[in-house]
């Protein structure tokens, strides 16, 4: 009875631990399976576990670190993961080195290698099924362990074992239910947030549509004074001279709206990525210098793609002058382009601040910016829907202080061959 109260206890601490856990993600903000974090979790449950194992004889204790142990390899990257077994292993010589230590070793190895090689599978299950998969999981290892105490001579009682595979099993289940709740709530509230600022978006545009009104409303207003006869031709010249700028001025103000909206491509021509890229660069030189930055380029002259240049080249500068303002201290800006079988690829590597895999992920959502109060994230924006309405796609991969590389392929097939 005091054992089936301990491992209660266990269970019910680990809970309390997850909890915690959630709530301090949630006040940084911080994606929810952020790997370190979540793997500092898994972690301290496993110390925790031991601290209140039973100790049955000299060479066993009774604990529930294989569930954290299980849920961590099957949660965490696959390098995580065996980290998290090598970790435990050293944590539990620190309780002594006896039989127990070795079978722990040799059980719980055998289980890590298992679970890393369906890491994968186990991410494609739907929740009931992960957590199906995981309470098998936790019943197999328990299996495993009766079966080599018996061949040591060192097993348990039928009851021991029952509560140990009950005890196991069951944590399993609940915690990988509460993890998968954790995510789904993430993912919808992440949602919530996006439909939120295109709600942002939407009011964006309907201050710009009241402020096309207002030189509709001139132009409209000098329409009227040209056809009284009571002017003259040189007055009505004016006005139509000032009819003409407010149209422009409206014009402008469209032009502008559907930049940050939907960029449109105006016509579509082969573009030659080398010699267009040299051109970009030149624009972009003088800032580059002014900013200590030097600018290395390794163009092939063999890659292009059909698109509309104008728009391509304001993205170009878009990533090109994000790359130098990343690199405020001076840096050095690599440009590379090739043609990769019918994919035309180009890098753009800084050697910058960098990111952190959160902020890289927000990039190109509307009024995102790394930059504080100097950026406003528009640009960016753009450029991801000018990559988009060339079907290109863009990778990203950043670390604080070592850079940021932006990877950015198109097809090299026309879109008017009607291949998309």
């Amino acid at each position: 009875m005091e054992i089936i109260k301990q491992m209660i206890f266990n269970l019910a601490l680990l809970l309390v631990i997850l909890f915690l856990f959630q709530i301090y993600q949630e006040s940084k903000g911080e994606k929810s399976n952020s790997h370190k974090n979540v793997f500092w979790y898994f972690l301290i449950s496993i110390v925790v576990s031991l601290l209140l194992s039973n100790i049955i004889n000299l060479h066993m204790r009774y604990d529930l670190r294989v569930v954290p142990l299980i849920l961590g390899c099957l949660y965490l990257p696959r390098k995580l993961g065996a980290r998290l077994f090598i970790y435990s292993i050293i944590i539990r010589a620190l309780f002594g080195i006896n039989f127990g230590f070795f079978l722990s070793i040799f059980i719980y190895g055998v289980q890590t290698i298992c679970l890393l090689l369906i890491h994968n599978y186990f991410h494609t299950l739907k929740t009931k099924k992960k957590i199906f998969f995981s309470v098998i999981i936790s019943i197999l290892s328990s299996i495993l362990f009766i079966i080599i105490t018996k061949v040591f001579n060192q097993s348990l009682t039928l009851s021991q074992w029952s509560i140990y595979i009950l005890s196991t099993s069951i944590g399993t289940g609940i915690m990988c239910a509460a993890f998968e709740f954790y995510n789904r709530n993430y993912a919808m509230r992440e949602k919530i947030i996006k439909s939120e600022k295109i709600e942002a978006v939407s009011h964006l545009a309907a201050s710009i549509s009241h402020e096309v009104r207002n030189p509709l409303t001139s132009i409209k207003g000098f329409l009227q004074l040209i056809s009284d006869d009571d002017f003259s031709k040189e007055k009505k010249d004016e006005f139509i001279k000032i009819a003409l700028s407010e149209i422009h001025r409206a014009e402008q103000i469209i032009n502008d709206y559907l930049t940050f909206a939907k960029p449109s491509l105006v016509s579509y021509e082969k573009i030659k990525i080398h010699e267009h890229l040299t051109k970009t660069i030149n624009i972009i030189q003088p800032l580059a210098i002014m900013s200590s930055v030097r600018i290395r380029k390794k163009l092939d002259t063999n890659a292009y793609f059909f698109g509309d240049f104008s728009t391509f080249q304001q993205c170009i500068i878009n990533f090109l002058k994000n790359s130098i303002d990343a690199m405020p201290n001076g840096g050095i800006l690599h440009v590379e382009s090739y043609l990769d079988d019918e994919i035309a690829v180009i890098i753009i590597k800084d050697t910058g601040i960098g990111m952190t895999s959160e902020q890289a992920r927000k990039l190109g959502e509307p009024y995102f910016s790394t930059k504080g109060t100097k950026g406003t994230g528009l640009g960016l924006m753009v450029s991801y829907g000018i990559i988009r309405s060339m079907k290109g796609v863009i990778e990203v991969e950043s670390k604080i202080d070592k850079g940021t590389t932006f990877t950015i392929k198109f097809p090299v097939t026309s879109i008017n061959e009607g291949s998309y």
